[in-house]
């Protein structure tokens, strides 16, 4: 907490460290550093530290929470201890008992800060902390110019008289374009039905995977018989549950089927874990029908 008199330099170094506190997160090795009850630890958006109160709770350190024989979660005693919301994430956390506990940045999906994403972390606390509900005036300036037909694209830059082309550049990007108007047509169906609303990171997710597998085969050079194999895999999340499932097919380098299989994946965190279980699975069924890896 700075106080009074210090100088810019020591109140810009503390503002930074709270920056730091904002993002940082213990991802579970052997537990043997991790304060339960003191130390974000859980991957959430907010404290990331149980909402359980500790109470008299003599449990002190995560590793308490493990099983020393199995290297997993000790499933009875986190029920006991810990409420649901808690439990639930708890056990979606993958845990690595021949490593040590290390400190990662939260807001990025491997854990490596950059002082983008610590300028956007902060931006919206200060934005919580001023109870702001409003959207920023760039984007309220755009969304005017935007409803008067007053935005600098080129139709209406041709319109005042330019000799410009109209053809709009992004499209010469078609696959990302279609797909963002497929998957924007498929939501919008599946609400009007009555569904639920998907997280904008899901869709942004999927989009981008279905984007890269079309852009990979329609790049690809004509396939020619060789000794190797392929593993087409698929993961899905359901984030109501928490679970999902996978799904994989192998195939030779001519296009035929050696071997394919399904499953249900339980205790996910989110869609990129469900995709890299799937991708497990796939590597599992491979090495089952004794192919090379």
């Amino acid at each position: 907490m700075p106080v009074p008199g210090i100088s810019y330099t020591w109140r810009s170094i503390l503002k930074g460290v709270d920056t730091l506190k904002l993002g940082i997160i213990w991802h579970v090795g052997d537990g043997k550093s991790i304060n339960i009850w003191e130390d974000p630890w859980l991957p959430r958006n907010n404290t990331r530290r149980p909402m359980t109160p500790r109470m008299d709770c003599e449990l002190q350190k995560v590793s308490d929470l493990l099983e020393p024989f199995c290297g997993g979660w000790n499933v009875d005693l986190i029920r006991q201890h810990l409420w649901e919301e808690d439990v639930d994430l708890i056990l979606k956390i993958p845990v690595h008992l021949a490593f040590n506990d290390t400190i990662a940045w939260h807001p990025d999906a491997k854990g490596l800060f950059s002082v983008k994403s610590a300028y956007h972390i902060s931006v919206i606390n200060e934005d919580e902390k001023n109870n702001r509900g409003e959207l920023p005036n760039k984007i309220k300036h755009f969304l005017w110019r935007l409803a008067h037909n007053s935005v600098a694209v080129r139709t209406n830059l041709r319109r005042r008289g330019m000799d410009v082309e109209t053809n709009c550049l992004m499209m010469r990007s078609k696959p990302l374009w279609q797909t963002i108007l497929w998957n924007w047509w498929l939501e919008r169906n599946k609400v009007r039905e009555g569904g639920p609303v998907r997280p904008t990171d899901e869709l942004v997710f999927i989009i981008k995977n279905q984007t890269k597998a079309f852009l990979e085969a329609y790049n690809s050079l004509a396939e020619t018989c060789g000794n190797w194999v392929k593993i087409n895999c698929d993961g899905s999340f359901l984030e109501n549950t928490g679970s999902g499932g996978w799904g994989a097919v192998l195939r030779d380098s001519c296009g035929s089927v050696l071997a394919c299989g399904a499953g249900n994946l339980p205790c996910l965190l989110n869609p990129f874990q469900a995709e890299a279980r799937a991708a497990n699975q796939g590597i599992i069924l491979a090495a089952s029908k004794g192919l090379p890896l």
